[in-house]
């Protein structure tokens, strides 16, 4: 009997366990993500402007209502692309 409770002990450590690791790699793989985004921003910078391009005009529709101003797009598309 007391050999069941220490299995489920061990399965719960296990669990937590699993679950730090696979935020951790969530984490090291979003840090990842920006760095290559930042390089090839800057290896292929008319591709960059035209993508940054249409993400504002995307975004335009949906916020106009709140009279966002210009910088404040730019400082939501940046959050928008260290976030997800």
């Amino acid at each position: 009997m007391s050999v069941d409770g220490l299995k489920g002990f061990k399965e719960a450590e296990k669990t937590i366990e699993d679950l730090y690791f696979t935020k951790e790699d969530q984490r090291v793989l979003q840090k990842l993500l920006g760095k290559v985004k930042v390089q090839s921003d800057v290896a292929d910078k008319h591709a960059a402007e035209g993508i940054r391009a249409a993400e504002v005009s995307a975004l335009k529709p949906i916020i106009e209502k709140y009279k966002i101003g210009g910088s404040d797009v730019e400082k939501l598309l940046s959050w928008k692309h260290t976030h997800f």
